[in-house]
């Protein structure tokens, strides 16, 4: 309560902003900053550096989403309070994260023993990284990563964090043990980046469709 938070989206946010700004105001604080740097000396050249160590004066915590990786930590280095990273390019996002983790034990009554599939872009998707990395410190957690071969760059840093090979990662399925309740785009995505050729077929199909339907290999 009384407490003030600067927020400085560099990069255009709805819900993430949105979220932060509610928090704190329904904390009883107040809350000032920009979501676009256009309207701030940000467009006439100021520095990260510089905003940063001006805005940190004002403020007892700041918000910061860039499009830039590391920026958070960097900004962290200048701030005289406690930076928060709602999102830094690429990288990471665990504010999301907590979110993610307080939905699931909400649902689920725990975080042990799940398994987890993330579908999609590996490569540059913020969330995914960051959830990955907090999931890996529970226990008995199996990680199904889906996702095309050009967007699945991150997965060597990911079997790093888990201490896996890219294989134990990325095993053959065959299609009868697929939920049939997996949308057809997931199951595409799943033959195209973890599945080796003949089993590509059983799961596509001979003529290339994807369990009757067409896909995009016709």
């Amino acid at each position: 309560k009384g407490r003030v938070s600067c927020n400085l989206f560099y990069e255009p946010s709805t819900r993430t902003n949105f979220s932060f700004q509610t928090a704190m105001l329904r904390l009883g604080g107040t809350v000032f900053g920009f979501a676009d740097p256009n309207s701030s000396s940000v467009a006439k050249g100021e520095t990260l550096k510089d905003t940063i160590k001006m805005v940190s004066g004002y403020a007892d915590v700041v918000v910061m989403r860039t499009p830039w990786e590391g920026s958070a930590k960097a900004a962290s280095l200048y701030s005289a309070v406690p930076v928060v990273n709602a999102g830094d390019g690429g990288h990471m996002h665990p504010t999301q994260t907590m979110a993610d983790l307080t939905t699931i034990t909400r649902l689920r009554g725990g975080v042990d023993g799940l398994s987890l599939g993330l579908c999609g872009d590996l490569k540059n998707g913020r969330t995914v990284h960051s959830l990955i990395k907090a999931m890996a410190k529970f226990r008995d957690i199996k990680f199904f990563l889906i996702s095309p071969r050009d967007l699945a760059a991150w997965l060597q840093q990911a079997c790093g964090i888990l201490n896996a090979s890219p294989q134990s990662l990325m095993m053959p399925c065959p299609s009868s043990l697929l939920p049939e309740t997996w949308p057809p785009t997931v199951l595409q995505l799943l033959a195209e980046s973890c599945l080796p050729t003949d089993q590509n077929k059983e799961l596509l199909g001979d003529g290339g469709s994807l369990r009757g339907g067409k896909g995009p290999f016709e």
